[in-house]
């Protein structure tokens, strides 16, 4: 586990969220069809990160995090 009490495998594997959400948002728009798929990716991306930060925050919370100056 890191410092950050995460699995040093998971961090590795984590997605470049600046990437994920740009590859979204430059699907094309051009028709509905397009757009409604644009749409989707862009939700799903949001969502996923969401996810993770909230994952983050509940190990923070939970007091598996060790304290950056180390102190208790």
């Amino acid at each position: 586990f890191s410092r950050l009490g995460l699995d040093e495998q998971a961090v590795a594997q984590a997605p470049d969220w600046n990437e994920e959400l740009q590859v979204a948002r430059d699907l094309p728009q051009g028709s509905l069809e397009e757009r409604l798929q644009r749409d989707r990716a862009l939700l799903q991306v949001n969502s996923a990160f969401v996810r993770a930060v909230m994952q983050g925050a509940e190990t923070v919370i939970d007091g598996f995090v060790e304290s950056a100056n180390g102190n208790p």
